[in-house]
């Protein structure tokens, strides 16, 4: 039968075959395959290629910070640093124990906790000056990632409250920073001096600040990067992209400059940081200001 009242021009027939379907240009067909298919490489895939175990493995390590990584190497140097010279003592083999591995890794439980209870005491600057406490807690943290990370020993914790496994470490490490306190080692913080407004204007009026020059207009970026939007690290500096800068108008015409920050020292995207969100900072202009930062940084990243 024939039917043309609001559903095209097209004959429609009663019985429909797969044949009669190929004719209409319009139509795409769905073939439903009964055995599995393999993915065609050259497809387009809507999820990525397959990753192996050691891709995976490069991932996890790429996401651990570079200064982090760093401490790591650091803790474990002052580890198999104090393995070599505690191994020439003959303290050390009393009642038949073994030398102390290099590699804490090759240590149980038991035994880590062990000596890294008389490492924490014991361990020293290359002058021979002792660490402060805040160091000594840096290098056993540094020792438990390598453990963690590249040993895949997630069960270490030595710094858990109720930790039975490494209480005898914890005592120890308790006693030395108590130790130190009390003997005035790191009581004395190290700060940078603050820029007074003073100075600030001393550099705006000598030209270290000249927003006619490239090197004047770096210097307020960096400057100004760090007074208002809070940069800390180098990384900041380095990897600040202008897309990161956003200029909008209010209901007043007053034009806004909106920074939105990326990673940083205390924002990694990691899962427990997930509730940490990124740096989102807005600064208005100011058009009698004829230093106007919102003006200066929209002309620089445009």
């Amino acid at each position: 039968m024939n039917k043309h009242d609001g559903i095209g021009s097209f004959e429609l027939l009663e019985e429909v075959s797969e044949f009669d379907l190929m004719l209409l240009p319009t139509q795409d067909l769905v073939k439903i395959e009964t055995e599995p298919v393999m993915c065609d490489a050259a497809a387009t895939r809507r999820f990525s290629a397959p990753m192996s175990d050691s891709d995976l493995q490069e991932k996890i390590l790429k996401a651990i910070p570079k200064k982090t990584k760093n401490n790591n190497k650091w803790a474990l140097g002052v580890w198999v640093a104090w393995t070599l010279e505690r191994n020439l003592c003959r303290e050390t083999f009393a009642d038949g124990v073994a030398s102390i591995p290099s590699d804490p890794n090759c240590l149980s439980n038991e035994l880590l906790n062990y000596w890294m209870a008389h490492f924490i005491q014991e361990c020293r600057r290359m002058d021979s000056s002792p660490y402060p406490p805040n160091s000594l807690v840096q290098i056993a943290s540094g020792i438990q990632r390598y453990l963690r990370t590249d040993c895949n020993r997630n069960d270490i914790n030595l710094f858990q409250k109720d930790s039975v496994p490494f209480s005898f470490f914890r005592k120890c490490l308790d006693s030395r920073m108590k130790e130190l306190i009390n003997s005035g080692i790191g009581t004395d913080v190290k700060r940078a001096d603050p820029i007074l407004i003073s100075d600030e204007e001393t550099m705006w009026d000598s030209g270290v600040f000249n927003c006619d020059t490239a090197t004047g207009l770096t210097n307020i970026v960096f400057f100004y990067n760090c007074k208002l939007f809070g940069f800390r690290a180098l990384d900041e500096h380095k990897e600040l992209d202008a897309s990161q800068y956003r200029i909008s108008v209010d209901t007043n015409g007053r034009k806004l400059l909106h920074y939105t920050g990326r990673l940083c020292k205390n924002v990694q995207g990691r899962l427990n940081n997930r509730n940490i969100d990124v740096k989102r900072i807005t600064q208005k202009s100011d058009p009698t200001n004829p230093r106007c930062l919102v003006k200066i940084f929209e002309n620089t990243y445009r």
